[in-house]
């Protein structure tokens, strides 16, 4: 199913997670970039007692008040554009990195609809491929009563032996090139149709 193997290769493939990765990291940095030279203040206040007194015992025997009230402001200074030329330079990498991974994402389904593709024609080949074995077979097993009864020589009996050989190296070769080509198709989704379960990559490398 096509429509399984590109939701497989989108939810599995690592470099389009690491498209979302930089997406998401752009946009942290923007917001770090709006944030810079705003403009801050706070207020603090502290109400206590004071005691001055040779005695330690005796020191809030006469208290003194003592309120403390601050306050502090962080004015950004004139920054000539510096600000707003970082945050359009932010907002250019996040979508330059948008772009990329819509780039990533149509290069994936383009690369598995022409693995299918690709399946589509080897299965084809492979039918074609079969069927000429059989015819092969039946020619060469027809000649070879020829020659059993003296109508063939040994000359023209091994012309189809080599007709038989070659339509079955050439089915061979479509079987392995079905295998490779199904080989592709686990690595641009992650997902082994044969077995019907998820590939991880660690696993993959590590065996």
């Amino acid at each position: 199913d096509i429509s399984f193997a590109i939701d497989q290769g989108l939810a599995n493939r690592m470099e389009l997670r690491q498209r979302k990765i930089d997406i998401e990291s752009s946009q942290f940095d923007l917001i770090q970039t709006k944030a810079l030279n705003e403009f801050k203040g706070s207020l603090g206040l502290s109400i206590g007692l004071f005691g001055d007194n040779e005695k330690f015992g005796n020191v809030y025997s006469n208290p003194t008040d003592n309120e403390e009230v601050s306050l502090s402001l962080t004015i950004p200074l004139w920054d000539w554009g510096e600000r707003k030329s970082r945050i359009k330079a932010t907002e250019a990498t996040i979508e330059a990195a948008n772009i990329s991974f819509d780039e990533e994402r149509n290069d994936i389904i383009l690369g598995i609809r022409q693995v299918y593709r690709n399946l589509i024609n080897l299965r084809n080949q492979i039918t074609i491929a079969r069927q000429n074995v059989t015819n092969a077979q039946l020619t060469y097993d027809l000649n070879l009563e020829r020659y059993r009864n003296g109508d063939l020589t040994g000359m023209d009996l091994n012309l189809f032996q080599e007709q038989l050989s070659q339509k079955q190296l050439s089915y061979t070769n479509s079987l392995i090139s079905y295998k490779l080509e199904l080989l592709n198709l686990k690595i641009q989704t992650l997902y082994d149709f044969e077995k019907k379960e998820q590939v991880s990559p660690v696993m993959e490398l590590e065996k």
